[in-house]
């Protein structure tokens, strides 16, 4: 979000309990009903953010090496039409 310069009006933090407990989730938590085209990072299990939204389409995969033998894994969807948590 700061690297990108995106303002908080541009974000959306999955908070599904709806209670803050980071300043993240005060300003900016994903409420039903944001129509939003958004980018959604995951690093795997995307069906259980995906099917959330009434649209959502994967457009990459792949996996971050972080060691010479570890390498944490992703997967970036466009999604929009948040329905509900």
């Amino acid at each position: 979000m700061f690297y990108g310069g995106l303002g908080w009006d541009e974000v959306a933090i999955w908070n599904s309990d709806r209670r803050p407990d980071i300043h993240h989730e005060l300003v900016a938590t994903l409420y039903p009903g944001d129509a939003r085209e958004m980018m959604l990072v995951v690093r795997r299990g995307a069906g259980r953010f995906t099917r959330h939204f009434k649209a959502a389409r994967e457009i990459e995969t792949g996996a971050i090496e972080t060691h010479k033998d570890r390498a944490v894994p992703f997967s970036i969807w466009v999604v929009q039409g948040f329905k509900r948590y």
